[in-house]
């Protein structure tokens, strides 16, 4: 089970920690880079309004997507590592 700490195995028990923490940065790090690549790409796409006449920006709303999906993944890794006691 992920993240329970096994006293007789004490290192395949990081190894299913690691695995995990390290999914979810490898998750967070290519939200996080492509938003950059589609800044650095396509800058007149980041500057589209949402809406007609609208002053909120595409670059707004993926960065929000990026902060929310953030906090999710935290939250999830925090649910699995703390529900396993």
């Amino acid at each position: 089970m992920i993240g329970v700490f096994d006293r007789d195995n004490p290192i395949a028990s990081g190894r299913e920690r690691l695995g995990l923490a390290t999914l979810l940065t490898l998750v967070q790090a290519a939200v996080f880079f492509g938003f950059l690549l589609i800044g650095i790409l396509s800058p007149a796409t980041m500057a589209t309004p949402v809406c007609e006449g609208s002053v909120v920006t595409t670059a707004f709303v993926l960065g929000l997507a990026v902060l929310v999906i953030s906090v999710l993944l935290t939250g999830l890794y925090v649910l699995v590592e703390n529900g396993s006691d």
